[in-house]
């Protein structure tokens, strides 16, 4: 076997995006990034008036019921006065996540959690999952868990 494609093999597919994250807190890598659309941006020109295509790059935490899933930050971030920008796997990325849920099974697929602000309850659905890429105990709390994100309703096949 040609040892680059050994290589490639092992890679996962990632896309990496730069979010103005809008909220004061420090980010934990792994954590879940909502999409900030009501955000107009620091300059005048931004306000909410103005046809602004840098809007859809707005971001916050997890935080209400109906929030769209954005990604996961890509690395930790500490606490920023007035917001920062930071950079997130999107949808599609296998990256590692912050999970509240002992997986013991491969391919478990996993829906956010408002309460926890993770990834911590069993089930297929909607806006913000995840299926797990790798087996792991958190009865000690949240942690970091190889998964692949994925968004849109998951359809279980009819037996």
């Amino acid at each position: 076997m040609n040892a680059v494609l050994g290589r490639h093999s092992n890679q996962g597919r990632a896309s990496i995006r730069r979010v103005y994250f809008t909220g004061d807190t420090a980010v934990s890598q792994g954590q879940p990034i909502m999409k900030e659309r009501t955000w107009t941006g620091t300059d005048t020109e931004h306000g909410a008036t103005y046809a602004w295509e840098g809007r859809s790059n707005g971001a916050k935490a997890l935080a209400t019921t109906g929030d769209e899933f954005f990604g996961v930050a890509a690395q930790a971030y500490p606490a920023k006065t007035g917001g920062q920008w930071i950079e997130i796997y999107e949808v599609g990325s296998v990256c590692l996540a912050l999970t509240k849920y002992n997986i013991t099974t491969l391919g478990t697929l996993l829906k956010l959690d408002i309460s926890d602000g993770c990834f911590a309850a069993a089930g297929a659905v909607g806006n913000g999952a995840c299926a797990a890429m790798q087996t792991i105990n958190t009865s000690g709390g949240a942690a970091l868990s190889l998964v692949e994100l994925l968004d849109g309703a998951i359809i279980a096949p009819v037996a």
